[in-house]
């Protein structure tokens, strides 16, 4: 496990150097109180990736909620239509790798502005079921398409 010591602010990005490779990982938030024993955060999906383009999508991640995932990512320096689709199993799913796989994620595809970061709800979702995301980008006939992958599992919490 690597440890990200000494991040104690309410915000924390991620540098490329906090991470040996690119691949997947799993972050996790503990925090100790004043009183009682450490609190462990769930598991927060990143995948992390070297190279690409100007035009891709930067990143996605996927925050998952009883019933509900929500998506985030940056758009690339130009102006596109984005869809994002989506795949589910109750083990382990693959993310659709082109435009034409998996389902719609319910109010995409919509027309996206220029770097703007994107936040888009995935609800009545079925929880124990791992959801896997790609967003795709289209900006045009200049520069093509782009993608990113994520993938999140709809959990319910324990109260």
């Amino acid at each position: 496990m690597l440890s990200l010591t000494g991040r104690t602010g309410p915000s924390y990005t991620l540098n490329g150097n906090d991470f040996p490779a690119d691949g997947s990982y799993f972050l996790v938030v503990t925090t100790t109180p004043a009183c009682g024993g450490p609190i462990v955060s769930n598991e927060i999906p990143v995948t992390v990736t070297s190279g690409g383009t100007s035009q891709d999508v930067l990143f996605v991640t996927v925050t998952s909620r009883s019933g509900e995932n929500v998506l985030e990512w940056l758009n690339p320096p130009a102006n596109g239509t984005v869809s994002v689709k989506y795949t589910a199993a109750s083990t382990t799913c693959t993310p659709p790798a082109t435009e034409s796989a998996g389902a719609p994620v319910p109010g995409t595809p919509f027309a996206a502005a220029a770097g703007v970061h994107e936040r888009l709800s995935h609800p009545s979702l079925v929880n124990t079921t791992q959801y896997c995301y790609t967003v795709f980008y289209d900006a045009g006939a200049a520069t093509g398409r782009a993608a990113r992958m994520a993938a999140g599992r709809s959990t319910r919490r324990a109260r």
